[in-house]
């Protein structure tokens, strides 16, 4: 085999191997880049979805960063070709991969230092990370219809689900919550009413 030939055989198997490594970097949905991220088998969105029809923000001052919908308008967006809104069990095995345990109801849940690997540092006294994972959720609270009150808090975060179990639809809800001037850290599934607005994410498997 003479040196040039080993030099083009060389040159393709380079080729070959910088397109199979070659990974997504954003999708495009209606019209909007947005940053993705691989953790463990899936690749996710790694910003909140920010397309129109958004609900009003119970906090003001939060309302150019917290894009909120219902169970009825998430449903209703449509992510490009591959892509999916995220199953409780997508969910569950993000959160088991980072390092979560078991929550005895068949999903898994994070608390304090794995929890941070999720949250980007926001400098707030509850719910601020280190966002080692680069999914990047920032703390623009949610809002739940039976708890107003409690929901407004900017120290927390939820995504919807496409899991419902059969009365009310399951969310990721990533908090901060203060007992005796001590702050605990807590992300796992929850049910809720549709009409709860929360943040979307969209995940594709690998």
């Amino acid at each position: 085999m003479n040196r040039r030939l080993l030099l083009i055989l060389a040159l393709i198997l380079v080729l070959s191997c910088a397109k199979k490594d070659k990974r997504i970097t954003s999708i495009v949905i209606n019209g909007v880049s947005y940053p993705v991220v691989v953790i463990g088998s899936k690749t996710w969105m790694a910003a909140d979805y920010q397309g129109p029809g958004a609900e009003e923000h119970p906090v003001p001052a939060l309302n150019a960063t917290a894009f909120l919908y219902n169970y009825r308008q998430a449903a209703a967006i449509a992510p490009p070709r591959g892509w999916r809104r995220p199953s409780a069990a997508d969910y569950s095995q993000m959160l088991q991969y980072i390092g979560g345990g078991p929550d005895g109801q068949g999903f898994n849940y994070v608390t304090d230092s794995v929890l941070q690997k999720l949250v980007v540092p926001t400098g707030l006294p509850g719910l601020s990370g280190n966002n080692a994972t680069h999914f990047s959720a920032i703390p623009v609270g949610f809002h739940l219809i039976t708890f107003p009150g409690y929901s407004d808090a900017t120290d927390r975060v939820g995504y919807w689900t496409s899991t419902s179990n059969g009365h009310f639809q399951y969310s990721l809800l990533l908090e901060a919550v203060e007992t005796n001037n001590t702050w605990s850290l807590y992300g796992g599934l929850s049910n809720g009413l549709t009409s709860d607005a929360l943040c979307i994410r969209f995940v594709k498997d690998n």
